[in-house]
């Protein structure tokens, strides 16, 4: 409903009932309200001038209702709030439509990153809030909708890669339920499906977990990255030209810049490796890796400026 202004008609032709109407069931399409809500938001409306009561509220409600909106009642289980379920005003998509919103969905994905997943399974989940038919929910569905508690799970791998936490992955495997541990790095989105890469201890190299094959998983109390002989540098590469190394793995390419993870095994030569590279790279973190070699640099700094 577009913001509406004072001089923009006479008040004489206001049906305030629809009016009141018709701006609950806008209040009520973006989120659930209880009864303080909606009297809170229609205090703000410049058209409102008598208080919104309970009994004006259940009118309302009524009125909707009366048209064809189906709304819940707010109860305990419900944390009292009212919830539009459906309205007449459905949106109606044909196969070809439906084709075009999923091809939308996957060219996004590719060309932005696996985030927009996340971003277009909520687009799509707002689009089917406004769909009646239950075979066109479900064919929009069954294109890779994630649900509200496996976006919360990328959600809580990520946060752990950025921080290439040592978790414990409860992963699905041969039909069971297997444990599997490793030093989160990044999430990336390949062939249709979102895998987390990071440092394995069984196999003691660089792996990679299908995350739709993760039920869940505990985060080891391990604070630092540098676990079973290895460490996980992440860094910025401004050099079109380099080559990525076989103990390294390219996390995301942004423009004219690749962020890549090295395997370390050994601070030494990581210091020697970045000394090399000079200004064509970045470290990005661990933090103590960092600073460390900022310390390196201030040294050798100090011994040039003392002649």
């Amino acid at each position: 409903m577009n913001e509406l202004k004072k001089t923009d008609f006479n008040f004489n032709y206001i049906c305030l009932t629809a009016y009141r109407a018709l701006l609950l069931l806008k209040f009520l399409s973006v989120r659930n309200l209880t009864r303080q809500n909606i009297i809170d938001l229609f205090k703000k409306d410049e058209f409102i001038y008598n208080e919104i009561t309970e009994e004006v509220i259940r009118s309302m409600i009524n009125t909707l209702k009366n048209v064809g909106c189906e709304i819940t009642r707010p109860a305990h289980g419900n944390n009292y709030e009212y919830r539009l379920i459906k309205t007449p005003f459905s949106l109606s998509l044909n196969p070809q439509e439906i084709k075009l919103i999923n091809k939308f969905r996957k060219k996004t994905i590719l060309k932005n990153g696996w985030q927009n997943i996340i971003n277009t399974n909520l687009l799509i989940d707002k689009i089917c809030l406004a769909i009646n038919d239950e075979e066109i929910k479900d064919n929009l569905k069954s294109n890779g909708l994630l649900t509200g508690e496996r976006i919360n799970l990328i959600k809580r791998i990520n946060e752990c890669c950025k921080n290439n936490s040592t978790v414990i992955f409860k992963y699905v495997s041969n039909k069971k339920i297997n444990d599997f541990e490793m030093i989160t790095s990044f999430i990336k989105y390949e062939k249709g499906k979102l895998y987390v890469w990071g440092y394995s201890q069984k196999y003691k190299d660089f792996s990679y977990l299908r995350i739709d094959k993760i039920k869940d998983f505990e985060i080891k109390e391990i604070s630092s990255t540098k676990i079973y002989g290895c460490q996980i540098i992440r860094f910025e590469m401004y050099d079109s030209s380099y080559e990525i190394k076989e103990n390294e793995v390219l996390v995301e390419n942004k423009g004219n810049v690749r962020i890549i993870d090295y395997r370390s095994k050994s601070d030494f030569h990581s210091i020697q490796k970045f000394l090399e590279m000079g200004s064509d790279c970045k470290i990005i973190s661990p933090l103590s890796f960092k600073n460390e070699f900022i310390s390196v640099l201030k040294s050798i700094k100090e011994v040039y400026s003392n002649g």
